[in-house]
């Protein structure tokens, strides 16, 4: 017994400290989960370390649009999905393509005029 009494302290104070882990933890969570979201309640303690903010007072959250191929939300500055890679900018509806023989509308990717058969120059498909 004599050589074990430093054992006995180490594992008392190892349990002390083993009994407050879990409030530590889910504090941590609870902690990360607002810093992530700004949603929730907010965590024991950061009231203090923060200088007591209100809850209305939270950063406003950057406005968002959904990825028109995977309909995942993206900050609405972003040119590119997060998600799937996609543009996120709406392609700009062009005119439609003429004939340059007979004037007919051309349908968007035709190599021939469908009127006259009239050959649609290699430039004019391809935009």
């Amino acid at each position: 017994m004599f050589f074990l009494w430093p054992l006995m302290i180490t594992a008392g104070a190892g349990l002390i400290r083993q009994a407050g882990l879990e409030t530590q933890i889910y504090n941590a969570l609870d902690a990360a989960v607002y810093h992530q979201t700004g949603r929730g309640p907010q965590p024991q303690g950061a009231q203090q370390r923060q200088g007591a903010p209100q809850p209305s007072a939270r950063p406003a959250q950057p406005q968002q649009v959904p990825c028109p191929q995977c309909q995942a939300l993206n900050d609405a500055e972003d040119a590119f999905c997060s998600y799937c890679g996609k543009s996120l900018q709406q392609a700009q509806p062009q005119a439609p393509k003429q004939c340059e023989q007979c004037g007919a509308q051309l349908k968007p990717d035709a190599a021939f005029c469908a009127k006259c058969g009239h050959a649609v120059a290699r430039e004019e498909s391809r935009q």
